[in-house]
């Protein structure tokens, strides 16, 4: 017997709230790319409930910041970032460029492009996320040439 441990969810159900949602999103990143910093500010204290001095940290924070990990954390952090590296790798090595000539002159075909740039929400504050992080991030860096994130 088969057991499906995910299954598909129904259209209905999905386009629901699926329509609010965007537009909400729309709105926010419209407010984001006209306001700036200042919208930025605005939606940390509004969803977050933080608004710090400056949401840019210095060389010398950061490295006071991992300073005060545990090493066993830092150990796990790097060993799932490895994992989900590798596995990234296997899924590009299943990507192949195809090209077929289905009658004279008319040409199919698929090809990879890599992305040049990624971007992704990671919540940090009291309840951060670091799996996000490395799941979102990690895998554009092993299988495209991705410098950029955002």
């Amino acid at each position: 017997m088969i057991t499906y441990l995910k299954t598909a969810i129904a259209a209905a159900a999905v386009s629901a709230g699926h329509e609010q949602v965007s537009e909400t999103v729309r709105g926010i990143i419209a407010d984001i790319r006209d306001r700036g910093d200042a919208a930025v500010r605005e939606y940390s204290e509004r969803f977050d409930h933080w608004s710090p001095g400056s949401f840019l940290l210095d060389p010398a924070a950061v490295d006071r910041i991992i300073g005060d990990v545990p090493a066993q954390v830092i150990e796990d952090i790097e060993t799932v970032q490895s994992n989900v590296r590798r596995f990234a790798q296997v899924q590009r090595d299943t990507l192949a460029d195809v090209e077929i000539e289905t009658a004279p002159g008319i040409h199919l075909g698929q090809k990879h492009i890599p992305i040049i740039a990624r971007g992704a929400y990671v919540p940090g504050g009291r309840y951060p996320l670091t799996a996000l992080s490395v799941t979102c991030h990690s895998p554009s860096r092993t299988i495209s040439t991705c410098d950029s994130s955002w």
